[in-house]
């Protein structure tokens, strides 16, 4: 995000092959894994992504609405935009793990996956373009102190928390057990794909289409951290369990919702995708330092 809105449509710059080559990798990987896994089990697993990735654009849906009521429609590209790439990464996500992929616990491949089209998407931007969306080591002067105690208080938070619930979506004993995987999954890239498609892409389309009208502890929001912070609750506390039940885990859903509030906040205050990415990993540093410590 930059301190001066472009006075173009939401779209502005992009160009069909910015949409063509994440869509192509995604296909391709969909296509290997459908020779590995076979086409069933491919098909299975895309049907699951599109009916989540339904369920929980419909329930955002409202707030998408209101947006574009305040906004005088100007935003529906935008927001078109963001669902498809929410769908992308939702893809990439549930597709058949194969290879080496398939004996971690973790979801290594779909989080791969989503880097590998990221950066190839990022590479396709222009350097105004990788500022806008936070792709940048430069942070706006006099805010890192603020972004940083903010962090330390989501390691706090992570801390306190650590054992008391987990996502009822996941495996209790999967979830609760501190291994080396689950240390590197929660602290590297895994996390880092979240932020370049919710405070990186998302955010700064919608804040394109809805300029950000609000100041909050110095930092310029609107409706764009609004509309990500909602969509990410949901991301969360909408799943599949093991068994291929659908979960509503509302406690989840609040929890990541207040975590993407303020790691949208921190990405808007600092204008660096870097800092919201140490936000990102900060409660699951603290979770994993009080179940090493108990």
């Amino acid at each position: 995000m930059t301190d001066r809105i472009p006075p173009h449509p939401p779209y502005a710059g992009l160009h069909w092959h910015h949409a063509a080559l994440p869509i192509a990798i995604v296909m391709i990987a969909t296509a290997s894994a459908a020779i590995i896994s076979g086409a069933a089990a491919v098909f299975a697993q895309m049907q699951m992504a599109l009916l989540i990735s339904g369920i929980i654009l419909l329930l955002w849906a409202p707030f998408a609405a209101l947006a574009l009521a305040r906004h005088h429609w100007v935003g529906t590209a935008a927001l078109g935009i963001v669902a498809a790439l929410f769908a992308l990464n939702l893809v990439s996500l549930t597709l058949p793990r194969v290879g080496v992929f398939a004996g971690f616990d973790w979801n290594w491949q779909g989080k791969t996956l989503d880097l590998i089209w990221c950066l190839a998407l990022i590479a396709l931007l222009s350097r105004d373009q990788r500022c806008e969306i936070g792709w940048t080591w430069r942070t706006r002067p006099g805010t890192l102190g603020e972004a940083f105690l903010n962090i330390g208080i989501l390691v706090v938070a992570g801390y306190l928390l650590a054992g008391n619930w987990s996502p009822a979506a996941y495996d209790a004993e999967r979830v609760s057990s501190l291994t080396l995987e689950r240390i590197l999954f929660d602290t590297t890239h895994p996390n880092l794909v979240e932020e370049i498609v919710f405070r990186g892409f998302m955010l700064a389309l919608l804040d394109r289409a809805f300029p950000p009208r609000w100041t909050i502890w110095r930092a310029q929001v609107g409706w764009g951290l609004v509309l990500t912070t909602i969509l990410f609750g949901l991301v969360h506390g909408v799943s599949v369990s093991p068994d291929g039940a659908l979960v509503f885990d509302p406690v989840w859903l609040f929890a990541s919702a207040v975590m993407g509030f303020v790691i949208g906040w921190v990405r808007a205050l600092t204008g660096s995708l870097w800092p919201a990415f140490l936000a990102h990993c900060a409660p699951e540093t603290g979770i994993l330092l009080g179940m090493w410590l108990r």
